[in-house]
């Protein structure tokens, strides 16, 4: 028996608004629900699970569909280095203040 994932809230609720904004997309768009579950080789279902948010949703299908309704930028966004504030952050912390105390002969 399969055992569920115990999400964290922000976790649920940051893939409920990326499955609003690809169903807005849709929408604009004026596709149904079928055709984006066809051009994406899914199923009706499954598509519709996509736009609900559910965590069971495999991520290819979601950066998929991210890619196709043009959100590329924050596609490549995500996990940018650049934007890991607390990283960078962290990494200035551990620079040494000073150069080595051994000089060189």
């Amino acid at each position: 028996m399969k055992v569920a994932t115990p999400y964290s809230f922000q976790a649920e609720e940051a893939l409920r608004a990326i499955g609003a904004g690809i169903r807005t997309a849709r929408l604009r768009r004026g596709e149904s629900t079928s055709l984006a579950a066809q051009r994406a080789g899914v199923t009706r279902n499954t598509w519709s699970r996509l736009e609900e948010g559910s965590p069971g949703v495999a991520t290819g299908l979601l950066i998929e569909a991210l890619l196709a309704y043009g959100f590329d930028h924050q596609v490549f966004e995500l996990a940018s280095p650049d934007a890991d504030e607390m990283g960078k952050r962290l990494d200035l912390k551990r620079i040494p203040k000073r150069g080595t105390s051994r000089a060189k002969v």
